[in-house]
């Protein structure tokens, strides 16, 4: 089934984007890692990805961790559907 959201003016293409703070520039972010867009696709489902704390966090577990879901456009503007805030520590101390 199609969504017709008004926001992406369109069909659903997301894909997930995960930036971290930069210590220098506070107010900055650095992307990390970004997923491929699911064409089309209201229920969108990631494949597990593995990398270093190096990469994710630079080692440095309070440092601010912004994790985005986007929309896909050819247009190269790409609207946001939600953005969460958080840092690997507060991930770790997560409940299952």
């Amino acid at each position: 089934m199609k969504s017709r959201k008004i926001l992406c003016f369109g069909e659903d293409n997301p894909y997930l984007m995960i930036e971290r703070g930069k210590i220098e520039q506070p107010g900055e972010w650095m992307k990390v890692f970004k997923t491929e867009f699911k064409y089309d696709e209201v229920n969108p489902w990631w494949d597990a990805y593995e990398m270093t704390m190096t990469d994710f966090c630079n080692n440095n577990k309070t440092l601010p961790i912004r994790i985005s879901v986007c929309c896909y456009r050819n247009s190269g503007k790409h609207p946001i559907y939600g953005t969460v805030v958080t840092t690997t520590r507060e991930i770790e101390m997560a409940p299952d």
